[in-house]
């Protein structure tokens, strides 16, 4: 004989089941109001369990836009003044030939070979001369010593250089030879000064004191810087 029985939703399942729905709904309800959303709100012994180890560090990304220009800054402090360099320039070049020897029987000729007047300053003063020398009397022998001085009697300064050549005819026949000779002064004066080359036939004879060699100076100049003081 078998019987059957039915099962039948009573007063009890019906309460326990709310419950229960309710129960999960209050749950979930309330952890909307205990979202973690810092690390200060875990307790730090499971906060240091929960950490990993850092990972690789990623592609940089791409460059952002370029931002707007700041305000201009503040102007600087103005430099020091520099010193002073050149202040003008002056040049004068020879005119012509300079014959310092070439007669027979005069020595110790002395030529102006150029000059330049220069306004009160200070000064950096080259010069230069093309001295050319040339036999004469190839029947005899001689030499011949040539000094050539470049000069500011005002500022009482001076530069000096010389060439010496000699002719032995027959036995060396001398025909001619050339030298430029450099000259340099750095000097001061409080007024109007004149820089000058001159030279000077210091030797030029032979045994019996006839001359052997000429000489002239060709292509002489004087340049001058003027500066702001020299030392």
């Amino acid at each position: 004989m078998f019987s059957s029985s039915r099962r039948h939703f009573s007063y009890a399942n019906v309460v326990a089941t709310l419950a229960l729905f309710f129960a999960m709904s209050g749950g979930a309800l309330a952890a909307k109001h205990y979202l973690i959303n810092s690390t200060k709100q875990i307790n730090p012994k499971v906060l240091k369990k929960l950490k990993g180890n850092s990972g690789k560090t990623g592609p940089a990304g791409p460059a952002g836009a370029a931002g707007a220009t700041g305000p201009a800054g503040a102007n600087g402090t103005n430099g020091t003044n520099g010193a002073n360099g050149a202040v003008a320039g002056y040049s004068a070049s020879q005119s012509g030939t300079a014959t310092i020897s070439e007669a027979e029987e005069a020595e110790h000729v002395t030529a102006t070979v150029v000059s330049k007047t220069l306004p009160a300053g200070s000064y950096i003063v080259t010069g230069q001369v093309e001295l050319i020398y040339a036999t004469i009397a190839t029947d005899k022998s001689g030499y011949a010593r040539v000094i050539c001085t470049l000069s500011d009697p005002t500022a009482g300064v001076s530069d000096k250089a010389d060439f010496f050549a000699v002719a032995d005819t027959p036995t060396f026949l001398f025909s001619s030879a050339e030298t430029v000779v450099p000259l340099s002064l750095a000097f001061s004066t409080a007024s109007a000064s004149t820089a000058t080359i001159k030279c000077e036939d210091e030797f030029s004879d032979s045994e019996d004191s006839g001359k052997v060699i000429a000489v002239s100076a060709h292509e002489a100049r004087v340049n001058a810087v003027q500066v702001t003081g020299v030392s």
